[in-house]
């Protein structure tokens, strides 16, 4: 071939080869909707729990919360399970070990020591280091307790110390004083006298080491009343407030629209979120006493299926209000449209309280982080992992009590948007990306077609 027609043939071939590229980088970038970053309490808990919040709830679309998922890294899927709030797998750990740095001598002046943190990752130490080398001298006198990656309540801190070597003393009985911070500056104690004990004797030990606190903030300091008497610690971790034994009820507001027929009025509603309804209840403007059915379904091309009454909806404002108790539904949905069936006409237009309990997310960190959870796909979906299995593993290794840390969602981030959602019987016309390279491979292929013909055409060498 020429040098004319292989350039000619370049020419051609390279605008469809790039735009057939783009396409498929697109639709990469385009499978999931929005996605969060995820801040680990710990990077080194191997498994995590995030709670679904209603925000999640109204970016997913399918019914089943298949498309929601974490990300490594590399972009490639970790393994992952959606539970219910019930599931003893979606229990929170209950101790979570603390970032633990020494604290140098005269630390208590700004000119001895400083410290190196991270605003961007939740404000976490790196490191603690004194500024010149003759103020470091001598042993370490406390410890400085980095939590800011924990949200939950802080109800204790459990201290631990290295086991007795030959030639010392086996028995340990001192007093700690506990301050906190949330920024490192300001200090306020929140323990005046915590006693730490640690006795043994002819194979029986008596051990304390727990200081039972109230109101930590992000950082906490150990600091041995006395110097003199005290211990090297070399572990430190926070025990979370218990976890209420039922778990606290979400609840979604929606206004509908009112609509009078066949002798009875309705109301319907749309739900902006996958919840997980299993409770009903009404907001009355006004005294009030209807008898009412709640109904529901997913699609305009779906029949309405009875999810809870009929039931008598009342309100009676007087000294002490009285109201109409919630009610439970058959069996929990995530329709997204819902309805309000009275069984006589009436004026009254209640505002419908969907309740739910959020569910959890629980993920495998595999290989290496950051980690974030996508959400809003018609086209992908989870692969459920045999988390139950694994985490039985973890136990047998861990103890009993152990489970996965909280991980914590940030600030939602755009990918395809309301494209990817996009159900393909909605969609009226392609996307103009694809119009377009049809249009380029279609224009192509003519162009390559004829230059065949006029290679053909022309007289062999």
């Amino acid at each position: 071939m020429s040098s004319p027609s292989k350039r000619f043939l370049l020419v051609v071939l390279t605008p469809v080869i790039v735009l057939g590229s783009m396409q498929s980088a697109l639709a990469a970038d385009d499978t999931y909707g929005w996605q969060w970053p995820l801040a680990l309490s710990r990077d080194d808990g191997g498994a995590y729990r995030v709670v679904v919040n209603a925000e999640l709830y109204e970016h997913t679309t399918r019914a089943d919360l298949g498309d929601l998922d974490v990300r490594n890294a590399a972009g490639q899927t970790v393994p992952t399970a959606v539970l219910g709030p019930e599931a003893p797998l979606a229990a929170i750990a209950q101790r979570v070990e603390l970032p633990l740095f020494e604290l140098p001598p005269n630390y208590r002046s700004h000119h001895s020591w400083s410290i190196s943190h991270e605003t961007h990752s939740r404000g976490q130490i790196r490191r603690v280091d004194s500024e010149h080398s003759y103020f470091s001298s001598g042993p370490s006198v406390g410890v400085l307790l980095d939590a800011s990656r924990v949200l939950e309540p802080i109800r204790a801190l459990e201290m631990q110390w290295p086991d007795a070597q030959p030639g010392e003393p086996s028995a340990l009985d001192f007093a700690v004083t506990v301050e906190t911070s949330s920024d490192l500056v300001e200090w306020r104690t929140v323990l005046e006298r915590g006693q730490l004990v640690d006795l043994q004797n002819d194979g029986e030990r008596v051990l304390q080491n727990r200081l039972e606190l109230r109101g930590a903030s992000r950082y906490l300091r150990v600091l041995p009343r006395d110097p003199a008497n005290s211990v090297r610690f070399v572990r430190a971790s926070a025990v979370l407030e218990p976890a209420r034994a039922e778990a606290v009820w979400e609840w979604k507001t929606l206004t509908g629209v009112s609509q009078a027929a066949d002798g009875h009025t309705t109301v319907t509603y749309e739900s902006p979120g996958r919840y997980p309804v299993a409770r009903a209840d009404l907001v009355l403007a006004s005294n009030s006493a209807t008898e009412w059915r709640l109904e529901s379904r997913d699609s305009e091309s779906q029949p309405w299926r009875n999810r809870a009454g009929p039931w008598i909806g009342f309100q009676v404002r007087g000294d002490v209000e009285t109201r109409s108790a919630a009610q439970n539904l058959a069996s929990p949905s995530r329709d997204r449209l819902w309805r309000l069936v009275s069984t006589a006409p009436t004026r009254d237009l209640p505002q419908l309280k969907l309740g739910y309990r959020p569910e959890l997310v629980v993920f495998l960190a595999q290989d290496e982080g950051p980690f974030t959870l996508v959400a809003g796909s018609t086209t992908t979906t989870r692969t459920e992992a045999p988390l139950d299995r694994l985490v039985a593993t973890l136990r047998a290794h861990h103890g009993a009590h152990w489970a996965p840390l909280p991980a914590y969602l940030g600030a939602v981030e755009e990918l395809g948007g309301e494209q990817a959602i996009r159900r393909p019987a909605d969609e009226t016309s392609p996307a103009w990306t694809t119009w377009l390279l049809w249009i380029v491979l279609a224009g192509g292929s003519a162009l390559v077609a004829g230059l065949a013909v006029y290679m053909l055409r022309q007289p062999q060498a």
